[in-house]
């Protein structure tokens, strides 16, 4: 019973590690595709006027911003539901 529950608690603490490898992925692709989507940006800067360059760059931001966001929160609440679940388990041992 008791390897069980180490069992258990190894892997979701491999889960919780394997979410945090994939959080740090997601940032660096969201960095490259900020940098990317700015590039682009001022590539077309050469043929569009400034207000639609602006709010062009403020909606690229917005949205990449809003998925970093979402994806700390996910990378978060995964992780801490796991734990609290192995904390659950090795308490009722």
């Amino acid at each position: 019973m008791t390897e069980d529950l180490e069992s258990i608690l190894r892997k979701s603490l491999d889960e919780v590690d394997r979410n945090n490898k994939r959080m740090k992925r997601t940032v660096v692709v969201l960095v490259a595709a900020v940098v990317i989507g700015l590039e682009v940006l001022a590539f077309l800067s050469l043929k569009i006027d400034v207000k639609t360059l602006i709010m062009s760059e403020f909606g690229f931001l917005f949205l990449a911003e809003t998925a970093l966001a979402l994806r700390t929160w996910m990378t978060v609440a995964s992780s801490t539901r796991r734990v609290l679940k192995a904390i659950e388990l090795l308490s009722k041992q």
